[in-house]
């Protein structure tokens, strides 16, 4: 049951990767020949944006990737690829500039949707919080704001809707970090660095910052006993530290 779902769900990404591939094939000019360099890095480029980088390829062994998975990182893999790909806008090669027009369409297509989504709002229903600079921090407007729990969201029906992904997330990330460092707030770094951290963290990792700290990553404070016992224990593990 679980290997026929899992390919269901990879049937999608398969076939975004003929699509992208097709696509950046003609960008790179119809009449190129890649040789088989080219074409690995231009494979490895399509694994990464659609966050399927093999971390086998890359050396790691079943146990560490099992440690990464409990421990370290909620989908380490797709992390991993988000990260490797805006490592790749500093390198050459068909690797450097496939990646950055990856990024630009994807980043520029992103600004360019959610400021129409934002501009529509505001236009039906008089609401223009998220392009208002006055609701935002150093009259930045809460949807170009990094900080902001409304960076490239708009709030629809009580929910903050936006374009997922994880360079949208890794951006924004760094963004937080990136400021508070420009703001020479040591404070204020470690604080932006661990919630940083936290968001990605394994359900495990986070769960146990959860209990420790008092509040979710959410700043929902945590209600009391909340670490359960038995039964209870059971389930929780069942529901949020099981990969299914």
């Amino acid at each position: 049951l679980f290997k026929r779902a899992g390919h269901g769900f990879n049937t999608y990404l398969d076939v975004a990767r003929i699509e992208l591939n097709k696509s950046f094939t003609k960008s790179l000019g119809e009449s190129r020949v890649l040789t088989d360099v080219e074409h690995r890095e231009l494979t490895n480029v399509i694994d990464q944006i659609v966050g399927l980088t093999s971390t086998r390829s890359l050396g790691l062994s079943a146990n560490r990737r099992a440690l990464e998975s409990a421990f370290g990182f909620w989908a380490s893999r797709y992390q991993r690829a988000g990260i490797g790909l805006l490592g790749n806008v500093a390198q050459g090669g068909v690797r450097g500039q496939v990646s950055r027009e990856a990024l630009r369409n994807f980043l520029f297509g992103t600004l360019s949707l959610m400021t129409g989504i934002a501009s529509a709002k505001g236009i039906a229903t008089g609401d223009w919080d998220a392009l208002d600079p006055a609701k935002g921090k150093d009259g930045i407007p809460p949807l170009y704001d990094m900080r902001s729990g409304s960076f490239m969201s708009v709030e629809i029906g009580g929910s903050q809707i936006g374009i997922p992904g994880v360079i949208r997330s890794i951006v924004g990330r760094i963004g937080r970090v990136g400021i508070a460092a420009i703001e020479l707030d040591p404070q204020k770094v470690l604080t932006a660095s661990a919630q940083s951290y936290r968001s990605i963290s394994s359900p495990l990792v986070s769960d146990l910052i959860d209990y420790v700290s008092g509040r979710t990553w959410g700043g929902e404070q945590t209600r009391e006993g909340w670490m359960p016992t038995g039964a209870g224990a059971l389930q929780m593990a069942a529901g949020d530290l099981l990969p299914f």
